[in-house]
C-alpha cells in the first residue's frame, strides 16, 4: 500500500500526464491559419488540407492559434472539412515530437 502511494507522489511531481492519442477516425493535423468564423485550415498527417471548424461547445474553452496541432474529426460526407476535437499543449508536442508520434508533420514542427 505504501508503495502505491510512493509511485503516485513521484508520477506527480515529475508532472507526467497522458497524451490524448486520436481514434479511429481522427487525425492530428498542424494549424496552417486562422480564418474567422471559428474556422481553422489545417495540414493534417494523412497528407490532407481541410477547413475545420470549432463546435459550439468547444468555442469558449479552447483558444487556438496558428502553428498549434490539433485532433480533427474529418466529416463523412465531405473528406475536405471536420470539426475540431482537442488542441495540444506545446509540453504534449513536444513529448509526442521524440516518441515519433508526427511523422508525417515533422515539417511543421
Amino acid at each position: 500500500m505504501e508503495l502505491e502511494n510512493k509511485e503516485e507522489k513521484i508520477g506527480e511531481e515529475q508532472g507526467v500526464e497522458r497524451i490524448r492519442q486520436p481514434k479511429e477516425r481522427e487525425v492530428v493535423c498542424y494549424v496552417e491559419a486562422i480564418l474567422g468564423g471559428s474556422r481553422l485550415r489545417v495540414v493534417c498527417s494523412d497528407k490532407e488540407q481541410r477547413i475545420v471548424r470549432i463546435p459550439g461547445r468547444l468555442k469558449r474553452r479552447l483558444r487556438v492559434r496558428e502553428a498549434d496541432f490539433v485532433i480533427v474529426e474529418p466529416w463523412e460526407y465531405d473528406n475536405r472539412k471536420g470539426d475540431l476535437v482537442w488542441v495540444y499543449k506545446r509540453n504534449q508536442v513536444d513529448r509526442m515530437k521524440k516518441t515519433g508520434l508526427l511523422k508525417n508533420l515533422e515539417n511543421y514542427i
